[in-house]
């Protein structure tokens, strides 16, 4: 894989730089046309992204073969179904078993795959399960366990990849976040931010209520601070 960055800074190796100056000629193009209906002055231009990548420092790689991983928990705990990337989700056959599953992943017997787990996430484990992912005993869609693998491991053989998303890791979690507007002054906000504000704050902006938003008032969700 020839993309991505070069070192564990985040410079951006030649394929990533395009895009990059690609992406920041489409805003220069939607900023002109805002310029041009004489909107420009008005309106509030909000720059983000959904997730990053980890690990950015491609020489902390580390490759696990997901399929290996269900294979060992499957021994202890039957898996109905799994998905892994930097992070792996396991829905096992009996919720019961999330105990057992969760023993091997981080304890796994010696001359067999290591799923290098750094959290091992369960209903029994974390007293912030429930609220992170919902209850697996009540909807099917959540899942039995949740593994967060050490930092530079992907559970993943491809080629292709030298990263992934999903995982909790900084590399995945923290994005840019750049807020543009006349009526504002340069500067950097260093308080903790989410991207779930960027909704609200859009809805304010547009002089509605963000308290409408049923997310907003169950999450208790404020807007982008600094801006109003």
């Amino acid at each position: 894989m020839t993309g991505g960055y070069t070192d564990a800074l985040g410079t951006p190796g030649p394929e990533l730089a395009d895009a990059l100056a690609h992406t920041d000629a489409s805003i220069a193009k939607m900023v002109e046309a805002l310029r041009v209906r004489d909107l420009l002055d008005s309106t509030l231009i909000v720059i983000t992204a959904k997730h990053g990548q980890s690990p950015i420092d491609v020489s902390i790689v580390q490759k696990v073969d997901g399929d290996a991983v269900a294979s060992l928990i499957d021994g202890v705990a039957p898996v109905a179904s799994h998905i892994e990337d930097d992070v792996a989700l396991y829905w096992l056959k009996g919720a019961a078993s999330a105990r057992a599953a969760a023993s091997i992943l981080l304890t796994p017997p010696a001359g067999g795959v290591d799923p290098f787990a750094s959290v091992v996430m369960t209903t029994s484990s974390e007293s912030s399960f429930l609220t992170m992912f919902g209850d697996p005993s009540l909807d099917p869609h959540t899942p039995d366990v949740v593994v967060q693998p050490k930092h530079g491991v992907i559970y993943s053989l491809s080629k292709k990849k030298n990263a992934e998303h999903g995982g909790f890791a900084d590399d995945d979690s923290h994005v840019g976040l750049l807020v543009s507007s006349p009526s504002l002054e340069a500067g950097v906000v260093t308080t903790e931010v989410r991207t779930k504000q960027v909704a609200p704050t859009v809805v304010r902006a547009l002089g509605l209520d963000p308290q409408a938003l049923d997310a907003v008032r169950i999450e208790h969700t404020a807007v982008l601070p600094n801006l109003f």
